[in-house]
């Protein structure tokens, strides 16, 4: 996000990940650490992209599909290698969770402040990067919000934690407000698991919470969006999916 933020802003593209990625890469195949990432589930992404190329050779758009894969090489797959090649303490592993937290604040602030989309019909989104869509941006952010509640449960400051905890209820309000009914039900399990998982402090705070929590969201959501949540048959839904 904060590439496409840069590029969207400045209207350039400043190459900032190969700005920190090349470095990083070149220090991880110096070091030898690619070769200890290639375990477990690192096969089936090896696997997974394989089988992409395989795809793409077979395509019938190959041009289009070629620079899909190129994108996630370069992304997605570099990330893995740099990311998991790069942690091997607990304390890393901390600062990671941390930097995703806050990449969420990031992502928050590019839809609220910078450029709130009204091209998908309603529905909170972006007209750029790539989770601008409602609901990659929804699902994106029900990957960062658990390192957000991370910060929440185990920060000593009382105000890092308020923080937290404010960019908690942001978050799941953008959830709610992309009408993205899969990140709905994903939400739902997340909050499922996380009471089961909880001590029976959490679990007592998340009783009291939650239904004060979902009143209070819904009574402020826009009406379409709440009928598009409450409704799973596309005739029923008074959102559209697409651009308008």
């Amino acid at each position: 996000m904060l590439q496409a933020l840069q590029t969207r802003s400045m209207g350039f593209n400043g190459r900032l990940l190969f700005i920190f990625g090349v470095p990083a890469v070149l220090v991880l195949i110096l070091e030898g650490e690619p070769l200890r990432v290639l375990c477990g589930p690192a096969y089936y992404w090896v696997a997974f992209t394989l089988w992409f190329c395989l795809g793409s050779l077979f395509s019938s758009w190959k041009g289009g599909s070629i620079a899909v894969l190129w994108d996630f090489v370069r992304t997605a797959l570099l990330m893995l290698f740099v990311v998991a090649g790069s942690i091997v303490t607990w304390r890393q592993c901390q600062w990671v969770i941390r930097t995703i937290a806050l990449a969420c604040v990031l992502n928050l602030a590019s839809v609220w402040l910078l450029e709130r989309s009204t091209a998908w019909g309603g529905r909170l989104g972006l007209e750029f990067g790539l989770v601008g869509n409602p609901n990659d941006f929804a699902g994106h952010l029900l990957l960062c919000l658990p390192c957000v509640l991370w910060v929440v449960l185990d920060s000593k400051s009382v105000i890092l934690r308020l923080a937290a905890f404010g960019v908690m209820i942001a978050g799941i309000y953008a959830v709610l407000r992309t009408a993205s009914r899969g990140a709905e039900i994903a939400l739902a399990v997340e909050v499922l698991l996380f009471f089961f998982r909880g001590t029976a402090r959490q679990r007592f705070a998340l009783v009291c919470l939650a239904p004060i929590a979902i009143v209070g969201l819904m009574a402020i959501l826009p009406n379409p969006v709440v009928s598009r949540l409450f409704s799973f048959t596309s005739g029923a839904s008074e959102v559209s999916d697409r651009k308008s």
